[in-house]
């Protein structure tokens, strides 16, 4: 929520003027979406590959927009920039030093990582809201990007004490645009693996990226805690201060794990989450020492959802979702995981199959990463396997024992008939695997 003092003082320092016939309210949101506006708010008309915001300003009043800013100098009641969106990011950094002045006590956290930073700010989010319930902001969904996170920070509001903010970057420079857009005071990065190598090329490459997180918050505050995950040979290389912490998993059995604290939930399934979840538990505790109990009562009820590593039935299976992202590291991770988890079961291998779908945006060496998953299934001894996408001939490549293929999860779906007790499925969001299932 912005402020029209704000709003005004803002405009006033880019040397824009407001039109005299323009009302504007003293609270209102950002809408970037002629669809979704509310009476008041502030349509900031933005620029995409196939469209141009602009052309609906005219729209966006008539829907109830107090006003509009564009590029666009014809259109009523509107102020005409030349980039739309780098006022709106510019704004949304003045609402979030505004809110930092409302209370000294008020803190951003940052959260990246190449795998698990989704599911690490949820984990982050349950264990404060258990403790400080609707005063804790956090990023829905992935908006973690650079029109998320103004979006984000759209969504902030006076009654709140805390922000947690996800950022997520598939070119170079995307964490420190995010960063001086979210000024974050404390931040994890979860992990630095094989991700969008497309244009970060390789592990160096998404180190440089990330680690932008953590220089961001030394600089914005001096004893600003920071978490890392302390068994990454890149993150290692960071300068940690006495108040930071580097978390190294211990005594993993199952449904537990041991860091400072011994750490249990029933609903996560694989090292790689119950690590997610200490680093969130570390960051809680580092800020809000006083509330460790709750943190560790709180810990125990977490559950995953927008089908990241859940579990749900179909067909009389059980089914182990993760059909929200995937890159190599993560689909390493979390086949091995799941081998454990159904070796721990006593469930014979033949009883499971796993479904992968593609790992988009690793450039040139896409091919050799998905044969490399399919050489692990083979590894792992597992024997049924079902490959959704445009690298299926490369996973099977990889896995080189007979298999099923398919172009699409619409394919699949269509002539899908289970006969196993379990099911793993994974993929890369765009092939929307849980639709499938009929999971929405």
């Amino acid at each position: 929520m912005f402020s029209k003092k704000l709003f005004i003082d803002f405009i006033v320092s880019q040397g824009l003027t407001i039109p005299k016939e323009i009302q504007i309210p003293t609270e209102f949101q950002v809408s970037t979406d002629t669809r979704t506006i509310k009476p008041g708010d502030l349509y900031i008309a933005l620029k995409g590959d196939n469209f141009d915001g602009a052309n609906f300003c005219d729209q966006a009043i008539d829907a109830g927009a107090s006003l509009t800013i564009s590029s666009n100098p014809s259109s009523k009641n509107n102020i005409s920039v030349p980039d739309s969106l780098l006022f709106f990011q510019d704004f949304a950094r003045e609402r979030i030093k505004e809110w930092k002045k409302l209370d000294g006590n008020n803190v951003v956290i940052g959260i990246t990582g190449s795998n698990g930073k989704t599911t690490t700010k949820e984990m982050l989010y349950h264990l404060l809201a258990y403790v400080y319930g609707e005063k804790v902001h956090c990023t829905q969904g992935n908006f973690n990007n650079h029109i998320g996170v103004p979006l984000t920070i759209n969504r902030l509001e006076n009654s709140h004490t805390i922000s947690i903010i996800e950022m997520g970057t598939n070119h170079k420079g995307e964490i420190k645009t995010l960063a001086d857009i979210g000024l974050p005071d404390a931040g994890i990065i979860t992990q630095i693996g094989d991700s969008h190598l497309e244009f970060l090329i390789d592990r160096a490459g998404v180190f440089e990226e990330k680690s932008a997180l953590f220089h961001s918050v030394k600089k914005n505050k001096k004893k600003g805690v920071f978490v890392i995950d302390g068994e990454d040979p890149y993150l290692q290389k960071l300068k940690l201060d006495q108040e930071d912490v580097s978390v190294l998993v211990k005594n993993f059995q199952g449904d537990s794990i041991q860091t400072s604290e011994t750490l249990e939930n029933s609903n996560i399934l694989g090292r790689h989450n119950f690590k997610n979840l200490s680093m969130a538990f570390e960051l809680a505790v580092a800020l809000f020492p006083k509330h460790k109990p709750d943190f560790i009562n709180a810990a125990k009820t977490f559950r995953p959802k927008f089908n990241r590593s859940s579990w749900t039935e179909y067909d009389g299976a059980r089914v182990f979702l993760d059909a929200y992202n995937a890159n190599p590291s993560s689909m390493r991770a979390s086949v091995e995981s799941f081998v454990e988890f159904i070796n721990l079961k006593g469930v014979p291998l033949k009883d499971v199959c796993f479904i992968l779908g593609d790992m988009n945006e690793l450039g040139e060496n896409a091919h050799s990463f998905h044969k490399e998953i399919g050489e692990l299934l083979k590894s792992l001894k597992v024997e049924n396997a079902i490959f959704v996408g445009q690298y299926s001939d490369s996973y099977n490549s990889g896995f080189s024992k007979v298999t099923k293929q398919f172009n699409s999860a619409e394919e699949l779906k269509n002539s899908f008939e289970n006969s196993f007790p379990y099911l793993f499925v994974k993929g890369s969001r765009s092939l929307q695997l849980e639709s499938i299932f009929a999971i929405n």
